[in-house]
């Protein structure tokens, strides 16, 4: 079974599975190891979904619980346990760049490729409604891919970064180039829960594009009917997505939502088989070379990396390679917010 600290204790298979601590572990009085290693059993339980957990962790099944959605932190943390002081809830803030968590285009997809028809999507999704009505006002729109640490790039380009961002600009679009050059801001609404306002300059967007409507359906520059499928496994999501889709169907797209069970969800996403997906993207503070497979164009073909947007730009390219031999903190600081911009710009 191996040489660790632990061996296999009682498996229910499907439900949990239970290691107990080997009390022959040949390295347990070793002084790299005082200190640790210290329970007797460690236990994990399997649930189909979060709201089965979260029932679960009420009842006393288990211990600990991140919680990672607003509507529970907010109202749900209101059962006895909580009340008599058996439970504990702790906000724990760090200087680590917080994980981007957004909807993906599939730019392998033909519907994607013109950026006025990214930028119309863009501006179909009402964060700030849903922060309202949904998240009780808790989320934060990220602006970057490294929100909250040094990393991000924010404000206007400065005169050293444009030099670096100077001679990449020719191998973007006009807009991608007017908007590397201006400070970056998602779309906004007024949460009024209409986004008329957005809804409108997607739609012109989309005619500029060469979309076109007839019988109350938008259609496609070749023709084809504009069609969009948001892929998803479990439950947590749809509260999300739902309101989304709506917008999509009142700007005329053929808007439908996907939900798979795990495997075949993350075989999908392996292949790149899907049109819209939510992917979160997680940094560190020392990023280097593995950003080739989040942006890369090298990745974008290889099943199972990163790339999950498909994004194959010289620019980035550039910037990665730059990144990946910076010889100290300040250059992969400054490289960082030089490239951010690239990033964000090809999922608009």
């Amino acid at each position: 079974m191996g040489s660790g600290p632990y061996k296999l204790g009682r498996v229910d298979a499907g439900r949990s599975v239970s290691y107990v601590r080997d009390p022959n572990y040949w390295g347990r009085d070793l002084m790299v190891n005082r200190g640790r290693y210290n329970f007797d059993m460690i236990k994990f339980v399997y649930y189909q979904s979060d709201e089965i957990a979260f029932e679960g962790f009420k009842s006393g099944q288990y211990r600990f619980r991140p919680e990672n959605k607003a509507s529970n932190w907010a109202t749900g943390y209101k059962f006895p346990a909580v009340k008599a002081g058996m439970i504990n809830k702790e906000t724990i803030s760090s200087e680590n760049p917080v994980p981007m968590q957004g909807l993906v285009m599939n730019m392998r997809r033909p519907i994607f490729q013109d950026i006025r028809v990214r930028q119309a999507l863009s501006k179909a999704y009402d964060f700030e409604w849903m922060n309202k009505t949904l998240f009780h006002g808790q989320y934060e729109r990220l602006q970057s891919f490294f929100h909250g640490s040094e990393l991000a790039a924010t404000g206007m380009p400065s005169a050293e970064e444009m030099q670096v961002l100077t001679p990449l600009l020719p191998k973007l679009e006009p807009l991608q180039r007017q908007a590397v050059l201006m400070e970056w801001q998602l779309p906004t609404s007024d949460g009024s829960g209409f986004n008329r306002k957005g809804l409108l300059e997607a739609r012109q967007l989309l005619l500029d594009a060469g979309f076109y409507y007839n019988d109350m359906k938008l259609y496609q520059p070749n023709g084809q009917l504009a069609q969009i499928e948001i892929l998803m496994t479990g439950e947590t999501m749809g509260r999300v997505l739902l309101p989304y889709i709506r917008n999509l169907k009142r700007l005329g797209f053929d808007a439908t939502l996907r939900q798979v069970d795990g495997p075949q969800y993350y075989e999908r996403v392996r292949r790149f088989d899907y049109d819209m997906v939510v992917d979160v993207f997680a940094q560190s503070l020392s990023p280097g070379a593995e950003q080739v497979g989040f942006w890369g164009s090298s990745a974008a073909d290889q099943a199972g990396n990163r790339n999950t947007i498909g994004i194959k730009n010289t620019a980035i390219d550039t910037v990665i390679d730059q990144l990946g031999k910076a010889k100290n903190r300040d250059e992969i600081v400054f490289i960082l917010r030089c490239s951010i911009a690239y990033y964000v710009l090809v999922i608009i």
